[in-house]
């Protein structure tokens, strides 16, 4: 199973707040296992065995583009650009 945040990192770009995103994660014990700057970034912890991360910058992520999703970021007036998709699961 997978479950799917779309966060505000507020970053100026897509490829800022990814590393913003990223560097923050870091910071909490998570380590970077296939760094695909600047679209993708995939994560391991080092605290809960076989948690993983995957965090795409909004524009390549599944949820871009979702009427649900869509509509959130308009009523809140979010900049896409400010976007991170991070996708939690277990396992590889």
């Amino acid at each position: 199973m997978t479950h799917v945040l779309v966060v505000n990192v507020g970053g100026d770009t897509e490829e800022k707040s990814l590393e913003k995103a990223t560097a923050y994660l870091r910071s909490r014990g998570w380590t970077v296992s296939v760094d695909g700057l600047p679209s993708d970034v995939f994560m391991e912890s080092s605290k809960f065995k076989g948690a993983n991360l995957a965090l795409y910058t909004f524009s390549n992520s599944k949820e871009n583009g979702h009427p649900e999703v869509m509509e959130a970021i308009n009523q809140k007036g979010v900049r896409p650009g400010g976007l991170v998709s991070v996708a939690a699961y277990q396992g590889s």
